[in-house]
C-alpha cells in the first residue's frame, strides 16, 4: 500500500492468539526499528490481534530536502515464549537482527511471521 508521510499508518496482525508479539519497520537503508519497544503505546492487543497506529517518517536527505518514495517493510514476530534477543534494543542493523530472527523461527514453539511492503510518498 501507499501512506502518506506523517500519516497514521493503521496495522493490523491477526491471529495472535496469547503469544508473544513484536513488531518491526525495516526502512530503506536497511535499519530495523523495534516498534514493541520504542513505541509500546502505539500497540493494543485486542482478541488475539495486535492493532499499530504508526507515524513513519524518513530522515531528510544530507541536503535538506525529503526523498520522493521511501520503500519499508512492516513485519511482526510471534511465538509461545517471549523473544527476548528480537527485544533486548529499540533498533537493530539489518545485520545483527537477521541471525537471531533465523535462531527464533527454527526454535521457537508457535512462532509465525507476517509482513506488508509500503510506500511512503514524500511532499
Amino acid at each position: 500500500g501507499q501512506s502518506a508521510m506523517g500519516d497514521a499508518l493503521n496495522v493490523t496482525v491477526s491471529g495472535i492468539g496469547d503469544r508473544n508479539a513484536y513488531l518491526y519497520v525495516v526502512d530503506y537503508a536497511g535499519g530495523i526499528q523495534n516498534i514493541s519497544r520504542a513505541c509500546p503505546n502505539c500497540i493494543k492487543m485486542k482478541s488475539g490481534d495486535m492493532l499499530a497506529a504508526l507515524s513513519l517518517s524518513p530522515p531528510d536527505n544530507s541536503d535538506g530536502t525529503m526523498p520522493k518514495d521511501l520503500p519499508m517493510i512492516i513485519f511482526a514476530v510471534a511465538a509461545s515464549k517471549p523473544l527476548l534477543t528480537l527485544n533486548d534494543q529499540d533498533a537493530y542493523e539489518s545485520s545483527d537482527f537477521v541471525k537471531p530472527l533465523l535462531n527464533a523461527a527454527t526454535s521457537a514453539d508457535g512462532f509465525a511471521s507476517q509482513s506488508a511492503y509500503v510506500t511512503l510518498r514524500g511532499h
